[in-house]
């Protein structure tokens, strides 16, 4: 079967979710577990390939409930008391990438408060429509019914 190139991003933004999730629910399980285990051929840790996806597809979290988590998921990792080695090497990376999330997150949340605003101003244009349309003020004209009779 062929998968485009959108639902591969789409699958590799929910992978990441996943692992991120993870890591909020237990850090130290989360981080032990990925880097316990290295990728074929190259060596490099899991946790390492992990985060360096993260930050390379840094608007991979689209809504404000996956940057929510996300952004949860590091405060307890970065607050963690017995931080992995593996963050050593990442650190650099990992507060930018925070502040971005932390800015998508504050942008987010403009962005539904203003679709917010504009859904209530429109439903109070369709009542204010719908009362002009159901008016009692609306006068018959009884004389003008009967013409040319």
């Amino acid at each position: 079967a062929v998968v485009s190139t959108q639902s591969t991003g789409e699958l590799r933004a929910m992978a990441l979710l996943v692992v991120v999730a993870a890591i909020w629910y237990n850090p130290a399980l989360a981080m032990h577990n990925l880097n316990k285990y290295t990728l074929p051929g190259s060596g490099e840790s899991v946790v390492e390939q992990f985060f360096n996806q993260l930050f390379s597809d840094a608007d991979v979290f689209i809504g404000i409930h996956d940057k929510k988590v996300a952004v949860l998921a590091l405060c307890d990792l970065i607050m963690h008391p017995t931080a992995p080695k593996p963050l050593e090497h990442i650190a650099d990376k990992l507060i930018p990438y925070f502040i971005s999330l932390l800015k998508n997150l504050k942008l987010a949340y403009q962005l539904r408060r203003e679709e917010e605003n504009e859904d209530s101003d429109e439903e109070e244009e369709e009542e204010e429509e719908e009362d002009e349309l159901e008016s009692e003020d609306d006068e018959w004209d009884d004389a003008g019914a009967d013409y040319g009779r």
